[in-house]
């Protein structure tokens, strides 16, 4: 039901609707007065009608979503519903363009792609804290504000938009989102940035949100969806509750290295208690890999013997975020922790943190072994090479031992011998 007509709100609500601005499968947008202000605000307007008996309910979600007070989330100023019990939302106004416009426009390099995740995962874990879960990022609810200047490159300020609304679909229907067809017939949710849980119809948290930034993240790098060959919704749906993707870096026509291969692809693993626990502890990765792998330029460093380019496991970047002072990164030959050894051999080599609080050690860390290397000797139950064998199975080391035991008894004896004489 989208029609050009004015929305009746109800007499308390203290805005009028200027000119419609937009509208899709789930409602119509409107420009609007606030006649307390006289500010200008953007008003959202539902199709479906809520039960009379649910308006209480609406007004308590709306105060949680109030809670989440972040520079990179969208103010919700109210929520009501408007005379023929629409449900609707009140917003600030933004000028600028959504995330899904500019990335039809232009490409992105590394430093402004990692840029602008990080204040998608700020939002988030803002978001998270107060018990909210997004359930639909995507880039179209990524808004780049003109005018400011805090993402790379000369980017604005990003702002996730449209927290609230599968919520709000929820509380009006009482069915989960994806199982609730629109006026157009499609899924609510956008199925190219759906998790798997969401695809299968589970129940989902913030590690949800973390894999529709892990698609983003991919798309800006890359160029291109990680399942771009997936045209249909079914196939779209089987290829994220089934299909591993492969790296960005094999399809992607920057450098990219390694390390930052392997922070998507945790985002990306279908078991959610493979990806990252929560969005500060995938933002944490990213900003060491900036510190670790990006030019001034915003490009990927020439690769060296030091920049191994592979990605740091999760328990590191903790143990870096932890430290006293800038840490200092130092390769050595470790198993693959849990939170690596799902990912491709590629992109995996673990690193360590040597803080600046730790006592020096007394010898340079070790050339680190390649990764299967490492695995096995882990696999045989040691650290250390053992002794070299004859072909019996005799240590050489025994028979010499022996050699030099019998050599001794045979002096003695000797020497008993000419002294008895």
């Amino acid at each position: 039901m989208s029609t050009n007509a004015v929305p009746e709100l109800r007499a308390e609500a203290p805005y009028e609707p200027i000119e419609r601005i937009g509208a899709g499968a789930m409602g119509e947008v409107w420009l609007a007065r606030d006649g307390r202000s006289g500010g200008r605000v953007v008003i959202k307007v539902m199709h479906g009608h809520l039960p009379e008996v649910l308006v209480d309910r609406l007004r308590l979600e709306a105060q949680a979503l109030q809670r989440i007070a972040h520079p990179n989330v969208v103010r919700i100023l109210d929520w009501g519903s408007t005379k023929d019990l629409r449900p609707f939302i009140v917003l600030e106004l933004l000028t600028g363009a959504p995330l899904d416009k500019l990335m039809r426009e232009r490409s992105f390099t590394l430093a402004e792609s990692v840029s602008l995740v990080l204040q998608l995962l700020s939002a988030l874990t803002a978001a998270h804290e107060t018990g909210v879960v997004h359930r639909d990022v995507k880039p179209s609810n990524a808004f780049i504000c003109a005018g400011t200047a805090a993402g790379a490159g000369g980017l604005g300020t990003l702002k996730l938009l449209d927290f609230g609304i599968i919520k709000l679909v929820e509380t009006v229907t009482g069915v989960a989102p994806i199982a609730v067809p629109t006026k157009a017939g499609t899924a609510l949710g956008t199925p190219k940035y759906m998790s798997p849980e969401q695809c299968r119809g589970k129940a989902v948290d913030g590690r949800s949100d973390l894999y529709s930034v892990g698609i983003m993240l991919y798309e800006l790098v890359a160029g291109r969806h990680p399942f771009a060959d997936a045209t249909k919704l079914e196939q779209m749906m089987i290829a994220h509750a089934r299909r591993i993707p492969s790296p960005p870096s094999s399809v992607a026509k920057q450098p990219i290295p390694p390390r930052l291969d392997g922070i998507i692809l945790t985002a990306l693993a279908k078991d959610p208690n493979e990806r990252h626990p929560n969005a500060a502890e995938m933002a944490r990765a990213l900003k060491f890999f900036v510190m670790d792998f990006l030019g001034v330029d915003g490009t990927a460093k020439p690769a060296t013997a030091a920049d191994d380019g592979t990605i740091v496991p999760i328990a590191d970047t903790v143990m870096m975020a932890e430290a006293p002072r800038e840490p200092k990164i130092l390769p050595f030959a470790a198993v693959a922790s849990p939170a690596t050894r799902k990912l491709p051999a590629a992109a995996i080599a673990p690193r360590t943190l040597e803080a600046a609080a730790t006592p020096p050690q007394p010898a340079a860390a070790p050339t680190p072994a390649p990764l299967p290397a490492v695995v096995a000797l882990a696999e045989s139950g040691g650290v250390g090479a053992p002794p070299p064998k004859r072909p019996n199975g005799v240590p050489v080391g025994g028979i010499v031992l022996a050699f030099l035991v019998a050599l001794a008894v045979v002096v003695g004896l000797y020497l008993a011998l000419a002294g008895s004489w």
